[in-house]
């Protein structure tokens, strides 16, 4: 442990003697009595003699058969947890054609009339779910049927480590099972948290924020209900963005006036927030909000161009390499008034002709894969102009499109008004994407985070509910990984073996989920930071032999 050998020594005797389990077996004469009367005087007189005499029983370790029955044993149970999230799935699918149930909010339940569950670490009500209703959603949205809820208890009898079931809505209803208390009534949007958004656009994406920081974000907005600022607001729209990051994506932020800010990084090598994306894992995502994006101040003119420039580099240089899984190219920009590029020396119709120029000529040399997203905030932004951003039309100002480099995605402009409702506009540009994308019928595992109860890290296992061909919405069911992984967890077969888990044949490709030299789940108190299977299993042989062909998520045996 790198005590000095003066703290080893046995503090019971005057020997000078390292203090080990040797010591006082075998020599401490604080122990002489104890060891003439349990251990035969030869033994501790001539130990090698001793435990040569003893018996020892060599076991021979079948590696093939010993990784047949931890991979049964974990498939049992992801078997039987994404069956029920298929019946859910299926139940809530066909409650679009039954009558809806109307059941009581969380936020309304009395914990006097709940029963404490230990398997929750809640108070619960398990005859019925509850209902959370998103701030700007749809309270008169489609309820769910009795059928449902018959499904729900079904699913939480059969199986043991199943936790939590819901559904959450398109509309912004979450129906929650076994119903629980809440405190507040509308301080949850579940169409903005990871495992919604994960599992209605499942591709990966590639994201830049870019929010303008000029002075006139000084100003305070009327029509708000929050006090402060629109540049206090626009920063709680950029960080309802990176929350709804998914571990697989990609974002950077970058905050403009008359130049650029970025978070800081060393030098253009460095694995750095402000020359290249990061991987939106929740350290990463952490650091952008408390390290840049509060940090951010408001003053200068505001510069397009620079803005755009940097978020192309951005995108540039975080392009999949060889090997990578493809990326949807995603670039948000939040103003609130007109390009002052140039200064007074040039014409507002010269500004927008160099910004349109300047984004077609970038975007060609990306083949035209990026979309931009416009946000103009408060009443006098330059409608528009955004749009024309938005859609990369510079018809009006006799800039055409290099259409030899691809075809163009245009992507749309929204002018928020109401301050309040910037969050939830700008947060859903996933809507876009989820249009765009085929969901998949197979069940999604969200990144582990941490339980909100004292259960440690969980998991959550989603499907997409889809009815006549569109999205109504995600269904969901928590699973704790201490359950899940327990098998592996607490392997202890033969002195040098051991067993891990991590994802093959996923987008979060070498993500070690269970480790011998990472901490056990229960453990885990924040946010867990994962690493590649690389980073723990560093020989070659398992490169070549075993990491190279795995196809599918698999326990391994080492």
């Amino acid at each position: 442990m790198g005590l000095d050998i003066d703290y080893r020594l046995c503090q019971v005797c005057d020997m000078m003697a390292v203090e080990d389990e040797y010591h006082f077996i075998m020599i401490c004469p604080l122990y002489e009595m104890l060891r003439k009367r349990f251990i035969p005087i030869w033994a501790y007189t001539n130990p090698s003699d001793y435990f040569n005499e003893l018996d020892f029983k060599s076991d021979n370790l079948m590696g093939a058969e010993t990784v047949a029955k931890l991979k049964n044993a974990l498939a049992n149970k992801i078997d039987g947890n994404v069956q029920a999230l298929m019946d859910l799935s299926n139940a809530v699918e066909a409650s679009f054609q039954e009558p809806e149930v109307s059941f009581p909010e969380c936020c309304k339940l009395n914990d006097d009339d709940l029963e404490y569950y230990p398997r929750l670490r809640k108070k619960i009500d398990f005859e019925n779910p509850c209902l959370r209703y998103a701030k700007y959603g749809d309270r008169g949205g489609r309820m769910l049927s009795d059928g449902v809820l018959s499904v729900m208890k079904t699913n939480f009898e059969k199986n043991r480590e199943l936790k939590w079931q819901y559904f959450g809505s398109e509309e912004g209803v979450f129906t929650f099972y076994p119903g629980t208390s809440r405190a507040l009534c509308d301080d949850y949007d579940h169409r903005f948290r990871p495992w919604y958004v994960e599992t209605a656009t499942p591709e990966p994406k590639n994201v830049v924020i870019v929010m303008d920081a000029s002075g006139s974000m000084q100003r305070a907005f009327p029509h708000c209900e929050q006090q402060g600022t629109l540049m206090h607001i626009a920063k709680s729209a950029s960080i309802d963005v990176l929350r709804t990051m998914n571990p697989i994506d990609k974002v950077g932020v970058i905050a403009f006036s008359d130049g650029v800010r970025v978070p800081s990084g060393d030098d253009e090598t460095s694995d750095c927030y402000g020359y290249q994306l990061a991987s939106a894992t929740p350290l990463n995502i952490n650091y952008l909000i408390s390290d840049f994006v509060n940090t951010i101040s408001d003053n200068g003119d505001t510069h397009y161009i620079t803005a755009f420039e940097k978020a192309f580099d951005l995108l540039e240089a975080s392009q999949p390499v060889e090997g990578e899984l493809q990326r949807d190219q995603v670039i948000l920009f939040l103003t609130d008034g007109e390009p002052t590029d140039g200064g007074e020396s040039v014409s507002l119709l010269e500004k927008k002709r160099n910004i349109i120029h300047t984004i077609v000529r970038r975007n060609a040399k990306m083949n035209n894969e990026v979309v931009i997203f416009t946000f103009g905030l408060g009443e006098d932004p330059d409608h528009q102009f955004l749009r024309h951003i938005a859609e990369q039309d510079g018809t009006v100002y006799n800039v055409q499109r290099n259409n030899t480099a691809g075809e163009v995605t245009p992507g749309h402009y929204k002018h928020v008004s109401d301050a309040c409702k910037l969050r939830t506009i700008m947060a859903s540009y996933y809507d876009f994407f989820s249009h765009r994308t085929q969901q998949s019928d197979s069940p999604v595992f969200s990144v582990p985070y941490q339980g909100a109860t004292g259960t440690g890290l969980m998991t959550t296992v989603a499907l997409p509910v889809k009815y006549d061909g569109q999205l109504k919405g995600v269904v969901g069911v928590d699973i704790t990984l201490d359950d899940l992984l327990s098998d592996v967890t607490f392997f202890k077969e033969g002195d040098l073996s051991y067993a891990f888990i991590y994802e093959s044949g996923t987008k979060a490709e070498g993500r070690t989920l269970m480790h011998p030299l990472a901490p056990a789940p229960i453990r885990i108190q924040d946010d867990p930071v994962f690493v590649h299977i690389w980073s723990l299993e560093r020989d070659n042989i398992f490169r070549s032999n075993i990491y190279g062909n795995v196809t599918r998520v698999q326990l391994l045996y080492y």
